[in-house]
């Protein structure tokens, strides 16, 4: 009986040892890998390093002028050259307290069969039910960056300002839209 004790303390030592090791290796390891290794971006981002970009993912808007850099970290006019499509929606009150985003607008981008959307459709995906005293703005802004279903971002507005861009005005962002992003 000795024996198997001695065994056993024998093996939990050597259990615990291992898993000390292993949480030291990980933690000295971990911040040595490649972000691109560690991170959660979708598998079809448009944000992807130039290496890992293969030739039937590519569409004419991939020109990422930071490598490696995940979409929402690289500067707000290459978000703006490489997103696919640029929509404004303004939020339309249901009866049912529904607060429908119809799209108003296309900044960049126009409507084709893997991006539905037309001008007076609702965008489900920024439709919403507001809390109590909850006001989301008049409206979004979405970045359509690789497939429409998995990829975007969104930015509300109030009035005619994105308060996510130090209050930009919706008529800089056409402008920046229209003639492309060194304006």
């Amino acid at each position: 009986m000795k024996r198997f004790k001695d065994g056993l303390l024998f093996g939990a030592g050597f259990g615990i040892s291992f898993l000390l090791l292993s949480y030291l290796a990980a933690y000295i390891l971990y911040p040595l890998l490649p972000t691109r290794l560690v991170s959660n971006e979708y598998p079809d981002s448009r944000a992807r390093s130039s290496e890992t970009t293969t030739e039937e993912s590519r569409t004419p808007n991939d020109k990422n002028p930071s490598p490696g850099l995940a979409y929402h970290e690289l500067p707000f006019d290459a978000q703006i050259d490489q997103a696919i499509a640029i929509v404004i929606t303004k939020y339309e009150k249901g009866p049912d307290g529904l607060y429908k985003a119809m799209v108003v607008e296309y900044l960049k981008g126009a409507p084709t069969k893997e991006f539905p959307y037309k001008v007076g459709d609702e965008m489900t995906s920024q439709s919403y039910y507001a809390k109590i005293a909850e006001s989301k703005g008049d409206g979004s802004v979405v970045f359509y960056i690789g497939r429409p279903d998995i990829s975007q971002m969104s930015f509300q507005y109030d009035g005619t300002t994105l308060s996510s861009f130090g209050n930009m005005p919706l008529e800089v962002l056409r402008k920046k839209c229209e003639k492309g992003p060194d304006a």
